[in-house]
């Protein structure tokens, strides 16, 4: 992750990267010690620790100019603003001081670490590394880039100071911290939180740009980000041919959509798991949302549409629902219920002899409707004359579906000139004013295997 790092200490400064300090890169300029020679004040070596500063940018010493790629240290001097350090997969936290030596014979040296491989071959995470000395006690250094050089039990050639970090102590450097000459200080990290996306589908494996993504394979990683709170966001990058993202999830069950997450929660770890749930097809995903209901009832009608439900929803908000126009499309509703419907038709003139159903109208050949549950529907119209009128359906055509439907709660209030009637329903008779198309109420539940509870009401008037 990059930082902009507004470095305090009081020095004008010079730069040196491990890549550009090459003799090519230094034709006509001093060397570092010629460089470093011309200050009186304080010079700090900046370890990076794993990560690296500004790359590919120039850093001005008076009129000079050091190219740097990817330097893991800079020496820094009387004043640089806005360094950029970064470290793939970390977090930069801030400087301290390195840890020193307890005790042993290294006692009071900084604890310099190596990691890489030893000359067999074998792979090591902070080895312990230590400085070179010449015979007049001088630091060993390049001959090339003029740095520091470190010996590794199991190495047997002198170690590049770039392959070193520095363990830091729990001394913070912030502002008020005065350095000493030719102080060091080092970079602390933590694992970066990213989200980590894992495909959820019940309907076997999906394609992606010519990839084949399978039920559990990671999709796409996504950073946390800089803040301390975060929310994934409930929509997807990754498109799938013929599929619909339903949603995301915190568990792989898919029973709890994901909200903010605390980065102070997830210490220590470097990844969160995201479950994300994608259906075949092409559906119209419905949260918790009545306008959405409403916007369903007035589409389906059309053939094309198909709608997911993931939530109960309570349409209390809604004033009054229009009389459908018939259902050819697609409802999925996954056991979840629509209710506090309202219907109010007063002073709406339907014509004589008319043949209506509220909520579905006619159920056309094409429509489905699955594992739905409508509850608390109140029904209100004034009649012009003779009618069938029916609360759910006036009619359903061969070939449609219904399963897994459940209705309960349901009042019907027909109002009608005298002398009128309503058809489905003479001589007071209530057996078939729920659903058309199939004889009595009772018939079609039967053969559509539709559950009818509750307390249901049909009141004619004049």
């Amino acid at each position: 992750m990059t930082k902009k790092i507004k470095l305090f200490l009081a020095i004008i400064v010079g730069a040196i990267a491990v890549s550009c300090c090459a003799a090519g890169c230094r034709v006509g300029q001093p060397d570092r010690g010629d460089i470093l020679a011309q200050y009186k004040g304080q010079c700090v070596t900046y370890y990076a620790n794993g990560g690296f500063f500004n790359s590919n940018a120039d850093i001005v010493v008076r009129e000079m100019y050091f190219k740097t790629e990817n330097s893991p240290f800079y020496d820094i001097g009387e004043e640089a603003d806005y360094i950029t350090i970064q470290r793939t997969g970390y977090d930069f936290i801030g400087w301290c001081l390195p840890a020193r030596y307890e005790s042993g014979e290294h006692i009071g040296e900084v604890i310099y670490t190596y990691t890489g491989k030893l000359d067999d071959g074998t792979s090591v995470t902070d080895a312990p590394a230590y400085l070179m000395y010449n015979d007049d006690n001088t630091i060993k250094t390049d001959s090339t880039v003029a740095r520091p050089l470190f010996s590794v039990e199991g190495i047997e050639s002198p170690v590049l100071e770039a392959k070193i970090t520095v363990q830091p102590s729990t001394t913070v450097v912030d502002s008020s911290y005065i350095p000493a000459k030719n102080e060091i200080v080092c970079a602390t990290w933590k694992p970066s939180l990213k989200f980590v996306y894992k495909l959820v589908a019940e309907d076997g494996s999906y394609v992606c740009e010519g990839n084949t993504y399978a039920p559990g394979d990671i999709i796409t990683e996504v950073a946390f980000g800089k803040n301390e709170v975060a929310n994934p966001g409930t929509t997807m990058s990754v498109k799938f041919d013929d599929t619909t993202f339903v949603a995301n999830y915190a568990d792989e069950a898919c029973t709890q959509e994901v909200g903010d997450y605390s980065r102070a929660d997830y210490e220590g770890q470097s990844e969160i798991v995201i479950y994300s749930k994608y259906i075949k097809g092409n559906w119209t995903i419905i949260k918790n949302d009545a306008n959405a209901i409403k916007n369903m009832f007035n589409g389906l009608n059309n053939s094309k549409n198909a709608f997911y439900l993931l939530y109960d929803v309570d349409c209390s908000s809604i004033g009054t629902f229009n009389i459908s126009r018939g259902v050819k499309a697609t409802i999925e509703g996954n056991g979840h219920t629509i209710k506090n419907m309202k219907y109010n038709l007063t002073n709406t003139a339907q014509a004589a002899n008319a043949k209506l159903g509220a909520l579905f109208g006619e159920i056309g050949e094409s429509a489905k409707i699955s594992n739905l549950k409508i509850e608390n529907v109140t029904i209100s119209t004034k009649c012009k004359g003779d009618i069938e009128f029916y609360a759910m359906c006036s009619n359903i055509k061969q070939g449609a579906t219904i399963s897994g439907l459940e209705v309960s709660n349901i009042s019907l209030e027909l109002q009608i000139p005298k002398g009128s009637q309503v058809k489905n329903a003479i001589d007071g008779s209530t057996a078939s004013w729920l659903f058309g198309g199939k004889g009595t109420d009772e018939e079609f539940a039967k053969a559509y295997g539709v559950t009818i509870s509750g307390t249901n009401t049909l009141n004619i008037h004049n």
